[in-house]
């Protein structure tokens, strides 16, 4: 595996308001790299948008929350 956990973390902390804010403020370093094998990421790039995939999951989950809560 050749990921760059600060690259992320860089990535993570200049998007922070975007959504990624729980990799800056939940996720280790091992959850990165846990995250990536679960989905057999073997570069910086491909682990990028395995997380991506989960903060846009994410805040789609959090706007139906919000959504049904505000009828």
């Amino acid at each position: 595996m050749d990921i760059d956990i600060q690259a992320i973390r860089k990535h993570a902390e200049a998007n922070y308001t975007n959504g990624w804010d729980v990799v800056v403020e939940a996720f280790s370093d091992e959850d990165i790299l846990e995250h990536a094998a679960d989905y057999k990421c073997t570069t910086t790039a491909q682990t990028l948008v395995a997380l991506q995939e989960y903060v846009d999951l994410r805040r789609e989950y959090g706007n139906e929350i919000h959504a049904a809560a505000s009828w």
